[in-house]
C-alpha cells in the first residue's frame, strides 16, 4: 500500500512538475526583478527621504506588484491568451487584490522581524518576500489567469 502510494505521489509529482515547472520559474524570475524594484524603492524612501521601514515596505510593495503584474501577463501567463481570457483591467484588478494576500504576508513577516526581533530591515523584507511568493503564485495562477473563471 505504502508503495502504491509513493508510485502515485511520484507520477502527480512529475505531472504538476512538468505543468508548472516552466511557468514557475519564469514566475520565479519576474519575482526576482520585483525583489529588486522592491528594495531598491525601500532603501530610497528609508535611507534619504526617512519613511518608516513598515510604511515604505508596503509602497514599495505595491510598486513591485504592478512591475510584477505587467512581466507575468506578458511573459508567465501570455501563452494562456485567447478568447477565453479575462479582459486586462480585470486581470491586472484581481491580481492586486490576490497580491494584497502576499503584501500583508510580506510586510507582516517583516514588521516581526523588523520590529520585534531587531533583524536589519532589508534582510527582514527579503524573507517576508519569501513568504508571500507561494501564496501569489497559487492565487493567481489560479484566479487572474484561470481560463475558467474569465467569463
Amino acid at each position: 500500500m505504502i508503495a502504491a502510494a509513493s508510485l502515485w505521489f511520484g507520477r502527480w509529482l512529475r505531472l504538476e512538475v512538468g505543468l508548472h515547472g516552466g511557468r514557475l520559474l519564469r514566475f520565479s524570475l519576474v519575482g526576482g526583478s520585483g525583489v529588486l524594484v522592491n528594495n531598491a524603492i525601500l532603501l530610497a524612501l528609508v535611507e534619504p527621504l526617512h519613511v518608516p521601514p513598515v510604511l515604505a515596505a508596503a509602497v514599495a510593495t505595491e510598486c513591485a506588484i504592478v512591475s510584477n503584474f505587467m512581466l507575468n501577463d506578458r511573459w508567465t501567463f501570455g501563452d494562456l491568451a485567447g478568447a477565453h481570457r479575462a479582459p486586462w483591467p480585470r486581470r491586472f484588478a484581481s491580481y492586486n487584490l490576490l497580491t494584497l494576500g502576499g503584501l500583508l504576508l510580506s510586510v507582516g513577516v517583516l514588521a516581526a522581524l523588523h520590529e520585534l526581533a531587531g533583524l536589519h530591515y532589508l534582510l527582514a523584507n527579503l524573507v517576508g518576500i519569501c513568504a508571500g511568493t507561494l501564496w501569489n503564485y497559487s492565487s493567481n495562477h489560479n484566479w487572474t489567469w484561470s481560463r475558467s473563471r474569465a467569463v
